[in-house]
C-alpha cells in the first residue's frame, strides 16, 4: 500500500526543496474519482475544512439554518457556526443515522434552513433516497451534503455514498478507513459550487495569483495525497477484510442483550466500527468493559457526549436567545437518548485476528439482559 520510494522523495523535497518527480496530489484525486465516480474532487488538509469549504462554497452563511444529526463530532456543528450560520439538532433513527419523521419536523420547524448534512454514522449507509427527497418536497433549493468521514466505501443499492446528495465530505484523519494522519477531501458534480470551494481553500486565488474573495489555506501536502493513493489502491482488498470481521461478530453474536447496530436499507457498510446496543444496566455494563480490558481485548467504550450536553453550543444557543434549541435533558431527542448510554463499539481494521473476536464475543454472549 505505501510507496516508500515516494515518500522518501517528499521528504527530501520537503527538507532541501528538489523538484518532485510527479503530481502526487493528482494522482490521489485521479485514483479518488476513478473509485468514487466523482466529477470534481478538492483535497483539503483536514474533514473540518472539507466540510467548512462546502458549506461556505453552497453560499451558506448569516442567517441561514443548518440541520443535522445530533450524534456527530463536534466537528460538523462548528463548520456549521463558522461560515456564520445556526445548527439545529435531529434525531436518529435505530442505524444511528438521521432519522426521517424527525427531520421532517425540523424542516417544517426551520423555514430558514439552506443545508441539511447527512452523516453515514460508523460507516453505516443513512436512507439517502427519503432523506433527500424529504428535504427536496420542503425546501427545494437546500443543500444536501453527506459526510462520509467514516464511510470509504459504504455503498447504496450499489453506488458509492456521497454521489447521493449535492456534495460529499470526506476525512483522511487518523482512525478513518483510509488515513494519512490528517487530510480530507470535497467532492460534487456542480462546476459552480467546485469552483468557488477551491478559491476558498486556496487563500481566495484561484485562475490568477490575485487573492479576490476571502478564503483559508486548506491545502493538502503531497505526502498526505501519496499515503491516500496507497491505500486508494488496496481499498478494494481493505474493505473486504473489514466486512468479513463485520460478518464473524454477526455470526458469533448470539445474546438477546447485545443489539448490532445495521443497515436499515440496501447498502453495504464499510464498518468503520461494529457497533453494538447492550440492553444492560450501567453496573453490568462496567463489569463487561473491565473484563475486556483485564483480558487485553481491543474495544471502545461509546459513552459519547451528544451534541445536546455539548457546552460550546448550549453556550451559543443561550448566547444568541435561543432558548427552544438549548435542552440538555436529550428529551427533544428520544430515539438517542434511548440508546447513548449502551453502545459499544468493536474494532474490524487489520489489527483484529480471527481469536480475538472469537473471544470478544464470547465475553458478550454472556451478557444478561435482566443484570
Amino acid at each position: 500500500m505505501l510507496n516508500r520510494e515516494a515518500v522518501l522523495e517528499i521528504i527530501e523535497h520537503y527538507g532541501r526543496n528538489t523538484p518532485l518527480s510527479r503530481d502526487y496530489i493528482g494522482d490521489m484525486c485521479r485514483l479518488f474519482q476513478q473509485y468514487y465516480g466523482f466529477r470534481y474532487v478538492l483535497p483539503v488538509d483536514s474533514g473540518t475544512a472539507a466540510l467548512h469549504t462546502a458549506l461556505a462554497a453552497a453560499g451558506i452563511g448569516s442567517g441561514d439554518t443548518v440541520l443535522l444529526p445530533v450524534n456527530v463530532c463536534a466537528s460538523v456543528p462548528m463548520a456549521v457556526l463558522s461560515v456564520g450560520a445556526l445548527p439545529v439538532l435531529v434525531d436518529t433513527d435505530v442505524s444511528l443515522n438521521m432519522d426521517a419523521q424527525a427531520l421532517e419536523r425540523m424542516l417544517d420547524a426551520h423555514s430558514r434552513t439552506r443545508a441539511v448534512i447527512v452523516v453515514h454514522q460508523h460507516g453505516i449507509p443513512a436512507n439517502m433516497e427519503l432523506l433527500t427527497r424529504i428535504v427536496r418536497a420542503r425546501i427545494p433549493d437546500a443543500c444536501v451534503i453527506e459526510d462520509c468521514a467514516q464511510a470509504h466505501s459504504t455503498t447504496i443499492q450499489g453506488k458509492p455514498v456521497g454521489r447521493h446528495g449535492d456534495m460529499a465530505v470526506f476525512s483522511f484523519n487518523k482512525g478513518k478507513i483510509i488515513s494519512a494522519g490528517s487530510g480530507g477531501l470535497l467532492a460534487t458534480a456542480n462546476e459552480e459550487w467546485y469552483e468557488r470551494a477551491f478559491c476558498f481553500a486556496q487563500l481566495g486565488a484561484r485562475h490568477t495569483p490575485y487573492h479576490e474573495t476571502l478564503g483559508y489555506n486548506y491545502q493538502m501536502s503531497e505526502l498526505q495525497a501519496c499515503i491516500i493513493a496507497g491505500q486508494l489502491r488496496s481499498i478494494a482488498e481493505l474493505s473486504d477484510l473489514r466486512r468479513r470481521h463485520a460478518g464473524m461478530y454477526r455470526e458469533q453474536l448470539d445474546s438477546g442483550a447485545v443489539r448490532p447496530v445495521l443497515p436499515l436499507i440496501e447498502g453495504e457498510s464499510s464498518w468503520h466500527r461494529f457497533v453494538v446496543h447492550l440492553s444492560v444496566t450501567p453496573e453490568a455494563y462496567r463489569q463487561l468493559a473491565d473484563e475486556l480490558r483485564r483480558q487485553g481485548l481491543p474495544f471502545q467504550e461509546a459513552h459519547p457526549c451528544p451534541l445536546y450536553r455539548a457546552r460550546f453550543l448550549q453556550d451559543y444557543y443561550r448566547t444568541n436567545r435561543l432558548s427552544h434549541l438549548a435542552d440538555e435533558s436529550g428529551s427533544g431527542f428520544p430515539n438517542f437518548a434511548e440508546v447513548e448510554r449502551n453502545l459499544m463499539f468493536l474494532y474490524t481494521h487489520a489489527q483484529i485476528t480471527s481469536d480475538c473476536i472469537r473471544r470478544i464475543c464470547g465475553l458478550l454472549n454472556k451478557v444478561d439482559s435482566s443484570a
